[in-house]
This record gives C-alpha cells, structure tokens and sequence, in this order.
C-alpha cells in the first residue's frame, strides 16, 4: 500500500514534515491546524485527505468525505491554491478534468470565484472532488443563497455544500463573520444530520483556539500543531530565523496625501529587488501608486497593483507579474498578499493592522531566508494618538492599538523576536451569528413578489467589504434585451455595495428578472451585497491598471458576447436538446442514472426505492397537453399516442404562460400516486428544476383561467387533466384530473396543505438531507438528458 511519505514526495516532491505525516495518520482529524505561515498547511490537509480517501484502511475511507472544501478570505489565495492542487493532482495523476458525462475516477478541481459558473459538480455527487473558493462563494452557497448564481441552482449547490464534505477554513484572523457563520454551520450540521460524513477544521498561523467558540459550537475541538521534530527541519529553521529588522516608518498614516510614503519607499527600494507595501483599502494603495508613478528616483522602476476590484484576467495578470522570479520593481497591495501568496521582499512596508495580520505580512519578507538583510516598516498613526475609528478601517481602532503597543515595544527586533512575541491576540467580534432559526427560513428560496431575499451578507462578511459582482456589455445606451448571454466568471469584477450605489448617480445598471424574464434598471437603493449587474461598456467604470474605477470614463472592453441567456421561471433548456425522447423512455434513462448514482454512494440511510421512483415519474407533468402542444409545434407528423419529454425545439415558449410542468407531475402524485412516500415523492417531483418548492402561488404574469374564481399556480388551472401516462419499464400511471387544493390553508378532506406538506418533510429530514434529495434527482434528469442528446 503507498505510505503517505511516497504520496507527499510524489506529489510535490518534498519530504513531508512529521505534522503533515501525523495529520495524513490521525484515526481521526483534528478541528483546528495551527501552523506557522510557510509550513505547508495547504499541502498537509489537501495530501491528507486524498490519502485517507483513496489509501487508508476502509474504515477511515468511510469516514473521509468525499468533497474537500477549501475556503479562502481572499481571491488570491484561492489561485495560489488551485494551480497547487492542480499540480500535486497532475503529478499524482488523479486529475479528473471531465466535464458532463465524461467523468472518470479521479479527482474532480473545481473553482468558485468572483461570480457566476456553469459547473456541474452537483451533477456528479458520489464523485471524489476538491471545491476551491472564497467566503463569499462558498458560504453563500451553503447558506441556499449563491452568490452570482441562478437562485433555480441555489439547492443544488446548498446540498452539494452541506453533505459529505470536509471544509476546510484557512487563514481564519482574515474571515471575520465568515468564522462564526462557518462554525454555526459545522454545529448545525451535526444538529439536523446530513447524508455522508461533514467535518470542518480550521487553520491560521495566527490563532487562539476561544475564537472557535459560538452560541452552538461550544467547544474549539483538537488542535494539531508543530513540534520539535518539525521546527528542526532546515527548511522551517532557515524561514524562523531569515534575518530581518523591524522598525517604524518616518511616513504617518494619511488618508488622502500619500507622497510623504512615496518618497520613503523610493528611499528604501533597493534596485534588482522587490519592495512590498501592504495598506489597508484600495482606495490608499490606488493613491500610492498615482503618488510612486510621480517619484523621479523610481523613473523606469517596474511598479505593480494588487487589489480585490480587478476582473479576474488582469488581477490574474497583476499576481502573476508580481510574484514572478527574479522581479525587479514595487509591488502596492491591499491585504490580500498577507496570507498564503508564496512572495519575498526585500523591503515591506505595512499600514498598522491587528497583530495577527502583522505577523502574517512579515511573513512575506525575506520569506524563504534566501537575503543576507531585510527591512520591515510600519506605518504609525500620527502623533502616537490614539486611532481614529474612521482611519481604522477595515479593523477596529482597539485591534490596531494592541499592535501599536507591542510594535513601539519590538522597534528594532529581528525576525525570530518577532514571531515569539507574546501579544494577546484580540478576540474577534461577531455582530451577526447564523442560528437554526435562520437556516430554517434560508431552506425556502421563494422571493417575495417584488423579487426581495433574505439578505446573508452579514453572515459573510462585515461592513463595506460586502460586495456585488458587476460586468460590462456593448448595450450601446439602451436596456439588455432577454437574449443578452449571461456573465461568465472571467468578466466579473467584484465591487462594494456601496460604491456601485454611488456609482449609479452617473451610469445605469441593470439586473435579471427571473419572474418577467428581462433585464431591469436597479435604483440605487435596491443594490445589494450579493447581486448581479451589468453594465454599459460606454459609461465606463473600470480601468485594466487600477481596476473598479466609478470616476473613469474610458469605455470598458468587453471579455465575452455569447453563450446562453440568463434563466427565468418559464425556461426549461433541457426540455430542447435537439432531439425527440419520448416521456416513457425519459422515464427508463433517468431511474437508471438515479440508480447509478445511489449504487455509487451506498448511503445506507438514503431511501433507495422511493429515489428511484421520483426519478421514473419526475416528468409525469409533461403529459400535460399545454407542453405536449409546444413539443409538438415542429413536429406536427408525431405518431397518434405518443408523450414526449424532450423536441428538437429550441427557444419554445408555452402558450399559458408561467406553465411549469413539475407542478402538474407534484399535483399529480400527491392524487395517484403509491401511498408509501406520497408526500417525498410529490415534493421531489416539483423542486427537481428549483422553480417550485415551499411555496405554490400564482405568479403576476402567469397564465390565467377564464373563471377568476378557479384555482390556479404556475400555468396549472383548477380541473386540467393528465391523460394516462407510461413511465416506462411497464409502469402504467391512471389519468388524473388536477386539483389544487394543496395551495390553500388548512387541510381538505383530510389532506394536508402543500406548505404543511414541505414544512413536515423538512422537519423530518433536516434542510440539508432533504436538499440532497433535491439534487439527487435534478441531478439523475440531467445525465439521462445529456445521454439522449449524444443519440
């Protein structure tokens, strides 16, 4: 069997230290991984979990979920990341980069970052992957909200992120709300219960374990750390001990003049080498490099920006540049270089920040211990007053001041002195903490009628860094049209809430209807964090050297014109695949993928036969004759008899408007169908596309019936009638006449409501199994339907 040293070598051609070692044998992982920064903590717990899942004994494999969850506070160290775990799974030959139906047995690596994504992870839920992503991506997604994702996926990726995973927290001090929300989320889990085994565990060089305690999460669990043995390695003494003094900037912080800093870091700039400054908001580092570009000692000087407000090419452009071997120049960055970004200076000079981040920017200078001499600055607040809670930001002023004390205390200090300081680490504070009540009502994705969500930005992140994601198209003054192609990630920049708001003073921006299937002007007062908005290319708004610009404009090049439009409630892509597939051999093909599915899992708490079963009947709604007239408009010689679940059609619009054939298969079950189940099998059948779920109502523009008095949602009137049905394999289903009693209070004839329906099945399963079984099925309906499109 390969031991887990041969695997580390393997993989990145290191020996391992006796800490990953331990990690990769512990009968059971730890909670918390302190590390110090440039030890390996990424390679340690990616390497770990892979041999556990795939070499341990089966016990352990049994114990190891399948998906690892890498979170990350910042984009930057979600790049650094995934090209790492691309090579160590390159090397390993484990890579799986299959998309669809061409999946292997390898390791899936899938990014989200900055927005929008056609993944189809959800799609492959028994496969072993890694998920790499920022907190904003990731939590939003585990709390049923994803970010720049259709809100119809919000269960899928809800469910995907919730069961069966290992997430893992780096570089906590940097998280702020998203700790407590991912610590809240580790306890719930356990609370309601998932399918497969969940575990979180979090990592920092910098941390105190009574950080890791919440209102439910009431201990910090095991922590896993560096000894002896580890500290002796030459690699980590040579970093430890890199020589390197520490001593106070004569530049003071200033909000708006930057040019006293200027000139003392073209001062300190030693050609041939990199100098790195790190401040606090992108606005300073902006103003740093307007005020460098003027310095006439730095003329020819290569000068870089990193900040979080580029789109992801030229961010991508600016990292790479910066960090390249051998680089001769400046780098201006904001906090996103503190943390994970393998980068060495010569000279670093820092805004005054928490102790935590101090330790963590120190770290990148003279990283690896490869310079005879290094300098290390900080830039103090004027006069040793105290900090003002405005030119604090993003930090409280106290956080800054403990940093203070213990830096005036350590002016001149060498390397080592510095990271065996003893300073009281300040506990961070969370405002906002997710409770069971709250992911209760986040288990509904129904807006309400003005198209208002529950807002979970205060669950991700803290004040101003709430962002939204933005991107630029050719509207040429006028509003998008429906046909507009929807954002990919590579267009997407991210900007705060709050500036796109001011920006609209001077510009239109526009966001997705997905009841009325257009793209609609947004009054600035309606931006909120979490939303997607395009742009008018002409007005400006974005410079490819500084980034997010509101003040520019320069028209804005546009990174993509095609691929499919956004979606909205009607919409139904997989209904067009270019080819005829009848209803009953639809019904075959989807029970055969489900059964593959579950075979694959073999999850002994998931309930087979009535999985398998919602698979065969999920488009028994589609016997419906307002979707058989539209399958049937170019195709008017079908054989007399025949249902059909998918046409060569494309862009069809069914003549009752809102129609949603998953309602009519829901309506149809909760009637006819088998009693084991009947209420599961219903519900499983309306949300399989994420268009009806808790709530059945009628929508403003739906479809609706000549008498105003009859009952009707989503296209479905009070008395429609669904002729006999085959479900294939033999499964013959009764005609069946309609009725939407479900829809109102109360219970008739002993029947229970829709909404009292769900909210049992909810309680009885937990939000995060019964999302699974959600994605189970969506997930079954698309392989089949991808299957019949390659016929």
């Amino acid at each position: 069997m390969t031991s887990f040293r041969k695997l580390f070598q393997d993989a990145t051609g290191l020996q391992p230290y006796p800490y990953q070692e331990a990690l990769a044998g512990a009968p059971r992982l730890p909670e918390v991984l302190s590390a110090p920064t440039g030890a390996g903590k990424t390679a340690a717990v990616v390497l770990s979990w892979l041999y556990r899942r795939r070499f341990s004994s089966s016990e352990v494999r049994g114990q190891t979920p399948r998906r690892l969850v890498l979170c990350f506070p910042m984009r930057t160290l979600v790049s650094q990341a995934a090209a790492a775990c691309r090579g160590w799974l390159q090397r390993l030959e484990f890579l799986d980069e299959g998309r669809g139906l061409d999946r292997g047995e390898g390791i899936g690596l899938h990014v989200w970052m900055g927005g929008a994504s056609d993944d189809d992870a959800h799609l492959h839920p028994e496969k072993d992957a890694i998920f790499l992503g920022t907190q904003d991506m990731l939590l939003s997604r585990a709390l049923n909200r994803g970010y720049g994702s259709s809100r119809f996926r919000w269960p899928w990726d809800f469910a995907l992120f919730s069961n069966d995973c290992l997430w893992i927290f780096d570089e906590i001090q940097l998280m702020g709300a998203g700790l407590a929300t991912g610590l809240q989320l580790d306890a719930l889990r356990r609370t309601f219960g998932t399918f497969g085994p969940t575990q979180s565990l979090f990592m920092s060089a910098t941390l105190d374990p009574s950080w890791l305690v919440t209102v439910d999460h009431l201990t910090p669990g095991q922590v896993h750390s560096l000894g002896p043995s580890d500290l002796a390695f030459p690699e980590l003494k040579k970093r430890r001990t890199a020589p390197k003094s520490l001593r106070r900037a004569r530049a003071e912080f200033q909000k708006d003049d930057l040019k006293p800093l200027a000139r003392e870091v073209a001062e300190h700039h030693v050609p041939g080498t990199r100098t790195l400054v790190i401040l606090n908001t992108v606005d300073r580092a902006v103003s740093l490099l307007a005020a460098l570009e003027k310095e006439k000692a730095l003329k020819g000087t290569n000068r870089v920006l990193l900040h979080s407000r580029f789109r992801p090419p030229e961010r991508a452009a600016a990292l790479a540049e910066a960090t390249r071997p051998g680089f001769d120049g400046i780098v201006v960055s904001t906090q996103i270089i503190e943390a994970g970004v393998d980068i060495s200076s010569r000279t670093l000079f820092t805004d005054l920040a928490p102790w935590p981040s101090i330790v963590q920017r120190a770290g990148r200078c003279n990283r690896f211990g490869e310079l005879d001499q290094a300098a290390i600055f900080w830039i103090d607040h004027p006069g040793g007053m105290p900090v003002d809670e405005k030119a604090a930001l993003p930090y409280e002023p106290s956080h800054l001041e403990s940093a203070r004390t213990a830096l005036s205390a350590l002016d001149g200090a060498s390397c080592e002195e510095l990271e065996n300081a003893h300073v009281r680490l300040d506990a961070p504070e969370f405002p906002h903490v997710i409770r069971k009540r709250d992911l209760i009502e986040l288990f509904d994705t129904t807006p309400d009628l003005s198209g208002a969500d529950i807002d979970v930005s205060r669950f991700i992140r803290e004040g101003e860094e709430r962002d939204v994601q933005v991107f630029w198209r050719d509207l040429r003054g006028e509003r998008p049209t429906r046909e507009l192609p929807a954002a990919r990630r590579e267009e997407l920049c991210p900007v705060p809430f709050l500036s796109l708001r001011k920006a609209l003073e001077a510009r239109t921006a526009y966001r997705w209807n997905h009841i009325d299937g257009e793209w609609r002007a947004v009054a600035a007062a309606a931006v909120f964090p979490g939303g997607l908005y395009v742009l008018d290319a002409a007005e400006g708004g974005y410079s490819e050297r500084t980034g997010w610009d509101p003040k520019s404009k320069s028209p804005v090049s546009v990174l993509a014109e095609d691929g499919p439009p956004e979606e909205d409630v009607t919409s139904d892509p997989w209904s067009e695949i270019g080819s005829w597939v009848a209803l009953s051999t639809h019904a075959t093909d989807t029970g055969v993928a489900m059964t593959e599915i579950l075979d694959a899992l073999a999850f002994s708490n998931l309930p087979f036969a009535t999985l398998v079963r919602s698979a065969r009947a999920h488009d028994l709604g589609k016997s419906h004759p307002v979707f058989q007239e539209t399958m049937l408009k170019s195709r008017p010689e079908s054989e007399a008899g025949t249902l059909w679940a998918k046409s060569g059609l494309r862009g069809a619009r069914h003549k009752r408007a809102g129609f949603r054939h998953e309602l009519a298969s829901a309506l149809a079950w909760l009637q006819n169908g088998a009693d084991e189940d009947r209420e599961l099998i219903a519900y499983l059948l309306a949300a399989h596309h994420g268009k009806v779920r808790l709530s059945l109502r009628s929508l403003p523009r739906d479809a609706q019936p000549p008498d105003p008095r009859q009952l009707n949602s989503r296209g479905i009137f009070q008395g429609d009638a669904l002729p006999q049905t085959d479900l294939g394999e033999g499964g013959l289903f009764p005609a069946t006449t309609l009725s939407l009693a479900p829809m109102q209070m109360g219970r008739e004839g002993g029947r229970q409501s829709w909404a009292e329906i769900v909210l049992g099945l909810r309680d009885r399963f937990g939000p995060f199994r019964l999302a699974f079984l959600e994605m189970l099925v969506r997930a079954a309906d698309v392989r089949a339907s991808m299957r019949e499109e390659k016929k």
